[in-house]
């Protein structure tokens, strides 16, 4: 689901919209055949119509997907750690930062908000800009979760 969210248009929800996105994928070796037949492309078109993430991306002046990053934590007062990772997506919309993860196995909710956490400081430092949002984009029940 990664991969096809990485690619996809996501201002475009509908299923037919979908579908041909993800044809389209196929023909440019973006995914396999067998990599898109994993793909329930309602659990997808849900997501992406889903009122509250539509509210998420409207308006935005820039969408970041996969937005890779490098980070320095402060572990303690004389030594810190560089934190390496991958936003799935980064919304920036009036000056301010929305940190989505996409999350895709419901029993790991906890580990993905202390995650989302993370990120979300990350992105804050990279951007010098303040996180509004930090949410967890439930894709196999099309829900947004706000943490």
């Amino acid at each position: 689901y990664h991969l096809v969210l990485a690619n996809l248009d996501i201002s475009k929800g509908g299923e037919k919209e979908i579908s041909n996105q993800i044809d389209e994928m196929i023909h440019k070796g973006i995914v396999s055949e067998d990599e898109a037949k994993t793909i329930v492309v309602s659990y997808l078109s849900k997501l992406l119509s889903n009122k509250d993430f539509v509210n998420l991306i409207s308006g935005a002046t820039a969408i970041y997907k996969e937005k890779e990053f490098f980070s320095l934590q402060n572990m303690t007062e004389s030594s810190q750690s560089v934190m390496q990772g991958i936003v799935d997506l980064l919304i920036v919309k009036d000056n301010k930062l929305i940190v989505v993860d996409y999350n895709i196995t419901e029993n790991k909710l906890e580990r993905y908000k202390e995650q989302l956490s993370l990120y979300a400081d990350a992105m804050q430092r990279c951007f010098d800009l303040p996180v509004e949002n930090k949410c967890i984009a439930d894709i196999f029940n099309g829900k947004i979760i706000f943490v």
